[in-house]
C-alpha cells in the first residue's frame, strides 16, 4: 500500500510533543508494559464464558498474543493469533550493538498467509544516537514511506518531515521551545507549506503545562487548560471550543468541557469526573488502587457515587435475547514476581451473595 493519510501518519509521528519520544526511552519495553521482573515472554489471551439464568460457564482459553524480550527488556518480537489459534500477524524487532532499536519487520497474513513476506521499518540515527531517518519498506521491497528528522543544538526536534513513495515532500511538523527546553508550538504544514494547524503551549512558574491553544489554520479552535495539586498532579482539565462551524462536529474532535481528577491517597484510588460546556455531568469513573486499577479498568459511578450497574446481554440457546445487570467487580490473580496471571471480570446481580464471572484474561509469563 503506497498511501496513507498524512493526517494519521503526523499525528502517530507525534503524539505527544516532540519530547515525548525522547523521554519514553528511559524505561525498557517490558517495564512500559508494566511488567516487573527479567521476563522471556508473555502469552495473553483470554477465557470464554457461557452466560444463563443459573450463572455461569468457565470454556476455552484463546490465546490472543505472545510477546517476547531479550534480557535488556527490549520487544524484540510480537504474535498476534486468530481465533482458530493459527498465526494472524508477527512483528519481528532489530538492535544494534548498543541496544538501540533500528526498526522492525511486520507480517500480516493478509498479504502473506505464511508470514515470509515482511513489510520492512528502518531507523537512521546521526553521531549523537538521535533518528534522523526512518524508511517503511513494502514487501516487494520499494520504497513505501520515508521520514526525516531535525534537532536544534541542545537535542530538541525541530522537524519531522513526511515523503511520499515517489520522493516528494507530503507535509512536515515544526516544533520550537523556550529555554527550558519545553514545547512552545507545534505547527502542521501540508505540501505547499501551508499551515494546516498548528498548537502553542503556556507554562506556569513550576514548568507544567499551563495552557495550550489549537488552530485550525490561522483560526482559533480550541482552547485547553490545566490546574495541579499540591503533588502536582493535573487535578482539572478545562476545554474551551472557538469559531465553530454550525451543526458540524468533527470525528474525534476535543469536547467542550471540563475533567476533574480526585485523588485518594490513602486508598490509592483515583476519580475522573466528566462535565459538558454546561457544566452538567457526564461520567464518573473510579480507579482502583495504583497498581492495578489501570489494568482491572474502571468502575463507572452514579451522581451520588454509588457504583453504577452494568448491564449484560447475549442470546441463549433458542436465540432468545437475555440481560443479566447487577453491580461490577474484579478480582486478580498474580505471581510471585508480583506480575498478574489472570484478571476477571464479574457482576453481582441484585439479591445475590455471589458474584458470577463473565469475562477473564490470562497471562502465561516465563522469566530468563
Amino acid at each position: 500500500m503506497k498511501s496513507l493519510s498524512l493526517v494519521l501518519l503526523l499525528l502517530v509521528l507525534s503524539p505527544g510533543g516532540a519530547r515525548a519520544q525522547e523521554a519514553a526511552r528511559v524505561k525498557s519495553d517490558a517495564e512500559r508494559a508494566g511488567l516487573a521482573g527479567r521476563v522471556k515472554y508473555v502469552e495473553v489471551g483470554r477465557v470464554e464464558y457461557t452466560l444463563g439464568e443459573g450463572g455461569s460457564a468457565e470454556g476455552v482459553r484463546l490465546i490472543m498474543r505472545r510477546t517476547s524480550f531479550d534480557e535488556r527488556g527490549n520487544k524484540t518480537e510480537e504474535v498476534s493469533y486468530d481465533q482458530g489459534g493459527s498465526p494472524s500477524s508477527r512483528v519481528a524487532y532489530t538492535f544494534d550493538e548498543a541496544g538501540r532499536n533500528t526498526g522492525y519487520e511486520e507480517y500480516a497474513s493478509l498479504v502473506d498467509t505464511n508470514l515470509k513476506k515482511p513489510r520492512r521499518h528502518a531507523y537512521k540515527f546521526d553521531e549523537a544516537g538521535r533518528r534522523v531517518e526512518y524508511n517503511v519498506y513494502d514487501s516487494d521491497g520499494t520504497l513505501a514511506q520515508r521520514f526525516t528528522y531535525a534537532y536544534d543544538a541542545a537535542g530538541n526536534k525541530t522537524e519531522e518531515a513526511f515523503y511520499t513513495w515517489q520522493g516528494q515532500r507530503a507535509g512536515r511538523l515544526a516544533y520550537t521551545y523556550d529555554a527550558r527546553g519545553q514545547l512552545l508550538t507545534e505547527t502542521s504544514y501540508n505540501a505547499a507549506d501551508a499551515v494546516v494547524w498548528r498548537k502553542a503551549s503556556v507554562y506556569d512558574a513550576e514548568g507544567r503545562l499551563a495552557e495550550t491553544a489549537q488552530y485550525q489554520g490561522q483560526t482559533l479552535r480550541y482552547r485547553f487548560f490545566y490546574k495541579y495539586d499540591a503533588k502536582g498532579r493535573v487535578k482539572e482539565q478545562e476545554t474551551r471550543e472557538f469559531n465553530a462551524v454550525p451543526n458540524v462536529r468533527v470525528t474525534h474532535a476535543p469536547e467542550p468541557g471540563r475533567v476533574v481528577y480526585t485523588y485518594d491517597d490513602e486508598k490509592g484510588t483515583k476519580e475522573v469526573a466528566t462535565y459538558d460546556a454546561r457544566g452538567a455531568l457526564k461520567q464518573r469513573l473510579l480507579y482502583g488502587p495504583e497498581g492495578k486499577g489501570d489494568d482491572a479498568g474502571a468502575v463507572e459511578l452514579n451522581a451520588d457515587g454509588s457504583v453504577k450497574n452494568r448491564e449484560l446481554r447475549w442470546y441463549d440457546k433458542g436465540g432468545q435475547p437475555r440481560t443479566l445487570s447487577g453491580a461490577p467487580s474484579a478480582e486478580f490473580a498474580y505471581d510471585e514476581q508480583g506480575n498478574w496471571t489472570r484478571k476477571t471480570l464479574l457482576i453481582r446481580p441484585a439479591g445475590s451473595e455471589q458474584p458470577v464471572p463473565y469475562w477473564a484474561e490470562f497471562r502465561e509469563i516465563v522469566y530468563y
